[in-house]
């Protein structure tokens, strides 16, 4: 079976941190997040995948170019218009398979679930999808149900059933769907939406199975405190990139530290996400933090976030000696 990854988008709720790459490269305990996604759907069973690129299109490229698991290719979407749309820059990639895997590039996932789908499909469905369930129901598609089959999806609404499912982003669709994307208008939010395509397709009488699987191997990355939970749950003590230099004197804690990062002596770095060529300096204290790429944190600086609501500290960003922050707190200029 073939499968498409959707990695075009720039992934605004991450600024400051996607500034300087998209969403889809930020990384997962030393590895690109499409690069796990791409692992995932090898691992399941998926032998080639189309990866649909477009924001960075060139750095997702280079991030997979080694990558040995699956028979990759790739494919422009010129515009970001929509999930919909960029399933339908991949439609000539498509259009022979009678069935094909389907997955956002911004989450982080296992493959079993993806495999038990398929299997799902397989036993005489016309495709499928994963249903979770999600505290934050509000932020994502809600499914609406019916003998185990779909019958909707509501994208985003505000008071959502505390017993809906919601939409993982993970399908295996008929090529069907790619006529139905065809079909399909504009959202309110200005784009096409794939989950208004499947919806299409149910309308038309296509059955669409939702497999629900519970637990916590599903995190959608969209926003900093997804990013950071995504690593920490990853962790098992801290990851240290051989290419990254952490003083003797310093403490490190339950983080990741990427290339060419420099942990200075007396520093303190709890439960945080520093990324390359980052600067501690001396005496400072970070605990739930993510420093982007060619940061500077200066001595003495204490910045105290939480998982839920950690400090970022934008690419390129000086933040001065002595600086204080709490949680939630956005360093994005050089003036922080």
């Amino acid at each position: 079976m073939r499968g498409v990854i959707l990695a075009a988008g720039r992934g605004k709720r991450l600024s400051p941190l996607t500034s300087t790459r998209p969403k889809h490269l930020l990384p997962i305990v030393g590895q690109p997040l499409v690069r796990l996604v791409a692992e995932t759907a090898a691992d399941s069973g998926i032998d080639e995948l189309c990866v649909v690129v477009g924001y960075g299109s060139e750095m997702v490229k280079n991030a997979l170019r080694n990558f040995s698991r699956a028979r990759i290719s790739f494919v422009l979407q010129r515009e970001q218009l929509g999930t919909a749309h960029a399933l339908l820059s991949a439609e000539e990639y498509l259009k022979s398979e009678d069935r094909f895997l389907v997955v956002y590039g911004d989450l982080t996932i296992v493959p079993e679930p993806l495999r038990e789908l398929i299997r799902v499909v397989d036993s005489g469905y016309d495709g499928g999808l994963i249903g979770i369930k999600h505290p934050e129901r509000q932020r994502f598609g809600v499914l609406s149900i019916k003998n185990g089959l779909l019958e909707g999806i509501v994208e985003k609404p505000e008071s959502p059933p505390p017993t809906a499912l919601v939409n993982s982003g993970i399908y295996v669709l008929p090529r069907e769907v790619l006529e139905a994307a065809k079909r399909i208008s504009k959202s309110s939010r200005g784009e096409y939406e794939l989950t208004d395509a499947v919806t299409e397709l149910v309308r038309d009488g296509y059955r669409i199975a939702v497999h629900v699987v519970e637990g916590d191997w599903w995190l959608d990355v969209g926003r900093p405190s997804d990013l950071l939970l995504a690593n920490l749950r990853r962790l098992r003590g801290s990851y240290i990139d051989q290419g990254a230099q952490a003083s003797g004197e310093a403490t490190i804690e339950s983080s990741v530290i990427m290339r060419g990062a420099k942990i200075m002596r007396h520093s303190t770095v709890k439960s945080s996400l520093i990324l390359e060529d980052a600067v501690i300096e001396e005496n400072a204290l970070l605990n739930c933090c993510i420093v982007g790429e060619g940061s500077v944190v200066g001595r003495d600086a204490r910045l105290v976030g939480e998982v839920s609501s950690p400090v970022v500290v934008g690419p390129g960003v000086r933040v001065p000696p002595h600086s204080e922050a709490q949680p939630g707190t956005i360093f994005s200029t050089t003036e922080a």
